[in-house]
């Protein structure tokens, strides 16, 4: 019986990088939607400062108040200076009303530093609300109102409305006025309420950066969730399999003899010039 000797068995196999799988996939794809996020905070986070609005810090009368003098002026004073670009309190108001439903409009803001400003009017006793508009100084319109009673003295005297140093914004008060021949001063500046400012162009451009990152960022998100991997192709049964060629882990186990030749002596195989007939 020839002794058969086993060959070192040989692989052959190719060493290729096989492409991220999904899981690798949606670890890129998060850490670079996290970092977008984390962009678009920190470029708000630097934009919020520069166009923080002015914040009220006292009014005259005060909120909720009981006024029993009426004070030369109303007034509102702010955190920060004002702008007033245009001069003339334009873009500013202030508007009274009482509980005869006239509005009393004094004259146009005076604008000083932080404080606006008007001359005080008010009509009988009552409750009143005092609206008003600046321009902060970031640019933007900032309006509100607050509410006061009015307790009158006894030798106070109520004007009329529509009367001088008390024109009236309402436009029945100004037909009156007209038709009684006293002069209206209504305010030239934009009613209460109304955005006489622009927005800044700078705050436009950091708001539109931050959320271009985030659509970028969420783009090559979808692109590295959605792309498949080299080296796979799709079956006719809709399946995804490897596309084989150099790359694929094909192993050859097969036995070299001795005598170089391939031995079929495996399992069932017959061993061919292993002996001699008698």
């Amino acid at each position: 019986m020839i002794g058969v000797s086993r060959a070192s068995r040989t692989t052959g196999r190719a060493t290729s990088r096989r492409p991220a799988g999904p899981r690798a996939l949606a670890v890129i794809a998060a850490s670079a939607l996290v970092a977008a996020l984390g962009l678009a905070g920190a470029v708000l986070g630097v934009a919020a400062p520069a166009s923080a609005h002015n914040r009220v810090t006292a009014t005259v009368p005060a909120a909720d108040s009981t006024v029993t003098t009426l004070p030369e002026t109303f007034s509102i004073t702010t955190d920060l200076a004002l702008l007033d670009l245009q001069g003339g309190g334009k873009g500013f108001a202030v508007r009274v009303e009482g509980p005869d439903g006239w509005s009393y409009c004094p004259a146009e803001p005076t604008i000083v530093d932080n404080v606006m400003s008007v001359p005080a009017v008010l009509g009988g006793s009552g409750a009143y609300t005092l609206t008003w508009q600046l321009v902060s100084a970031d640019g933007h319109t900032v309006s509100g109102d607050f509410e006061f009673s009015w307790q009158a003295p006894a030798d106070y005297v109520v004007p009329k409305p529509g009367a001088d140093g008390n024109p009236a914004c309402t436009a029945d008060a100004a037909d009156q006025a007209d038709a009684d021949g006293s002069a209206s001063s209504a305010p030239s500046g934009p009613a209460v309420g109304q955005d006489g400012a622009q927005v800044p162009l700078g705050d436009v451009l950091w708001i539109g950066g931050a959320i271009l990152a985030v659509l970028v960022a969420g783009g090559v998100t979808l692109l590295l969730l959605t792309r498949k991997p080299r080296g796979e192709r799709t079956g006719d049964d809709g399946t995804t399999r490897d596309s084989g060629g150099a790359g694929s882990d094909s192993v050859s186990d097969g036995r070299d003899a001795d005598d170089g030749s391939s031995g079929s002596g495996g399992p069932g195989g017959s061993d061919s010039g292993g002996g001699s007939s008698d």
